[in-house]
């Protein structure tokens, strides 16, 4: 199987910028924003965007948590998070995963903090295939990327190593 680089350690670092300064602009009479990611690459890329957060903004108070989902099957157990919902109320809350493909993974993360009281939840994702079957869309993309339903994208987000491809 052929794979393609889409995005390399340089392109990534530009994008999480952007994103964390995207958020920025948004949210800039927030004093603290709650950033989400959806394990596994969802919250390494989370983890970067609230780093970038800071150190763009030092005045704003990031919450960096992470939303734990069965991604083959969502509704198979409940989503867990090291963040308790009654903490994000009057907030904006970003959900944050690597790849936006059907939609199915991030509606889940989303619902975990609908009831929260939340003054916003926002959505943001490093590859947005636009396969989406549920109702949600990105608000904040780093990559819109056209794809076929047969083709994948992977994203390896760690410390020695920062890339996506098109498989």
């Amino acid at each position: 199987m052929s794979k393609l680089q889409i995005l390399d350690s340089n392109k990534i670092n530009l994008k999480v910028s952007r994103i964390a300064r995207q958020i920025l602009e948004d949210c800039f009479l927030e004093k603290e924003i709650i950033i989400a990611g959806i394990k596994t690459s969802g919250f390494e890329f989370a983890r970067r965007l609230s780093l970038e957060v800071k150190k763009v903004s030092p005045e704003t108070t990031v919450i960096l948590g992470y939303l734990k989902i069965n991604k083959p099957e969502p509704n198979s157990i409940e989503v867990q998070s090291d963040i308790d919902t009654q903490s994000c109320k009057g907030k904006t809350v970003i959900v944050v995963d690597d790849v936006l493909n059907t939609g199915r993974t991030l509606i889940y993360g989303v619902k975990y903090f609908l009831e929260s009281g939340a003054k916003a939840i926002k959505t943001a994702v490093l590859v947005d295939r636009s396969h989406n079957n549920f109702p949600i869309k990105a608000d904040y993309s780093g990559f819109p990327l056209a794809t076929t339903l047969k083709e994948n994208i992977r994203v390896v987000l760690t410390e020695n190593e920062s890339v996506a491809y098109l498989e």
